[in-house]
């Protein structure tokens, strides 16, 4: 190595460069700047007051030439290795159904080898049949069991079932609340429950089982059964009577079978 004579200084003097400072502006490693070193293909300086080898500023066009090629080298390596049919991450995940994350995630299950070429993390054509079996097939770790989605599905179904009746009592309560206080049109009664998409739904539900009337007009009262004698005739009124008699009939007779 050269000896340069200069001042103690506390950091290192231009032209020279550290070869932490060279490696960080390389994006490598500093070992690997020791390597080109100790192989003669750039020259170390030492400078006095300063504890270690440092090189000249020129060198690091140099260094970042030999980390390019050695790059390539590597990649070419790699390349025909895995063979040339190679096809990005991208358009595996597209031929597999999967996004990209979870065809990288399965990469690292199946230990299949990527590379990256012309920019762009790549898979061989010939493993998707192996990326694809553990991907669809293979559980991996922490997935359910098929049992356990079954069961997992069933209580989603239920509960939203029980949702949705769950609603439909809350609304024909407050249908019931509201014409508790008299017969009303649907100008009043929409407002009194709210905007629920099944309004309708319950109101005519109630109408069928006769819990709640519907005049003939035009713009239509109505009003809890019964409340009201005005808005049904006798004959209306013997009809919900035998229509609720046959109803919990019917529902008797299911109970004893």
């Amino acid at each position: 190595m050269s000896q340069v004579s200069a001042p103690r200084l506390n950091e290192v003097p231009a032209p020279y460069v550290s070869i932490t400072a060279a490696a960080k502006r390389c994006q490598t490693k500093w070992e690997r700047i020791h390597r080109m070193i100790d192989s003669k293909l750039i020259t170390a300086h030492t400078i006095d007051g300063w504890p270690h080898p440092v090189i000249h500023g020129d060198d690091i066009a140099t260094i970042t030439e030999l980390i390019q090629s050695w790059r390539r080298q590597r990649q070419a390596k790699k390349s025909k290795r895995l063979g040339a049919d190679l096809i990005t991450h991208a358009d595996a995940a597209a031929r597999l159904g999967l996004s990209v994350g979870n065809l990288s995630s399965t990469l690292n299950r199946c230990g299949v080898w990527t590379t990256r070429s012309n920019g762009a993390m790549c898979v061989r054509a010939a493993d998707l049949d192996r990326i694809r079996e553990f991907a669809f097939v293979v559980p991996g770790p922490g997935d359910p069991t098929p049992e356990q989605i079954k069961q997992r599905c069933l209580e989603v179904r239920q509960r939203r079932c029980k949702g949705h009746d769950d609603l439909d009592a809350k609304i024909a309560r407050l249908i019931l609340g509201a014409l508790s206080q008299g017969a009303m049109r649907l100008g009043r009664l929409r407002p009194a429950v709210g905007t629920s998409k099944e309004f309708f739904k319950v109101l005519n539900q109630l109408i069928e089982s006769g819990r709640v009337i519907k005049s003939a007009d035009s713009l239509p009262l109505y009003a809890i059964a019964g409340s009201d004698p005005s808005l049904e005739s006798a004959d209306k009124i013997m009809q919900r009577i035998r229509r609720r008699a046959c109803s919990r009939s019917r529902r008797r007779s299911c109970v004893a079978a």
